[in-house]
């Protein structure tokens, strides 16, 4: 499309990790065994990845339009399907890296994340204040890139088209992305409009590895860039459907990014 930055960061990179969280209260989600993958057919005289971004970012309105913007606001609705759970999400950002969002779900409580540059952390009414390490971390810098709809070859160790196929139901190139962390991501772009249609990715958890599918569409423009404003999740048994219904680039204030006094509390007992 986060990652709903420049272009936004598409909107599913940041609800990610929001339904990891949530899924932690959900035990029928628990106990849910993955089904196996299967391996689509590789078909012949396949585009470069190269091409295939390039086209994304020109369908998004180029690199120019992208760079334009270093801060971000969003606004919109959260809603795990099925469960009659719904409530207000908010998404702050700034470039290169640094980003704060809030969740509120009735029944379930407040949750945080963000990312300061350097600390990622989590505050959920589960398990509380954390301070993610390892995978987790590696899965929420990638959702606090600024200008990730760029694909920054430096950031990736590879970056390979893999496919030609159907992705819920609409023609699309399969694009596997390996940061130079390690984390990878499978995106599919639309073959018809060269836009992302959505997300394949293992989201990383305290329970564990789980994969989840996310689906993008309803694009609008924002500050000159097409955004996919609504992104549904699968994982395991759980689905949800993230909306955004304003993006401002206004300024933030710094002290978003902050450590909350409780995430700070947890740093300074590591020092």
């Amino acid at each position: 499309m986060r990652r709903s930055a420049p272009f936004v960061p598409r909107p599913s990179s940041f609800v990610l990790v929001l339904l990891a969280a949530v899924l932690a209260f959900s035990p029928c989600a628990r106990a849910q065994a993955p089904a196996a993958a299967t391996a689509a057919p590789k078909p012949a005289a396949l585009p470069s990845a190269a091409e295939v971004l390039q086209r994304y970012r020109a369908a998004i309105g180029g690199d120019a339009a992208v760079k334009k913007h270093s801060t971000r606001t969003e606004l919109g609705s959260f809603e795990i399907s099925g469960q009659g759970m719904k409530g207000d999400l908010k998404v702050v950002a700034q470039a290169p890296d640094k980003m704060h969002q809030w969740i509120t779900l009735p029944g379930i409580g407040n949750l945080e994340q963000g990312f300061d540059g350097t600390i990622g952390w989590s505050i959920d009414p589960a398990v509380g204040p954390r301070l993610l390490e390892g995978k987790e971390l590696d899965q929420l810098k990638f959702a606090a890139d600024f200008y990730q709809d760029l694909h920054d070859p430096a950031k990736y160790s590879s970056m390979t088209v893999v496919s030609r196929g159907p992705f819920e139901g609409e023609d699309c190139y399969e694009v596997k992305l390996v940061r130079t962390s390690g984390f990878e991501i499978t995106e599919f772009f639309s073959t018809k409009t060269g836009l992302m249609a959505g997300v394949k990715m293992n989201a990383t958890m305290q329970m564990g590895s789980v994969p989840v599918t996310t689906t993008l569409g309803d694009y609008k423009l924002f500050g000159g860039v097409l955004t996919a404003t609504m992104s549904h999740q699968k994982m395991l048994t759980l689905e949800s459907v993230m909306t955004i219904s304003s993006v401002s680039f206004d300024p933030v204030d710094p002290k978003t990014f902050d450590l909350p006094p409780q995430i700070a509390a947890l740093v300074k007992q590591q020092k």
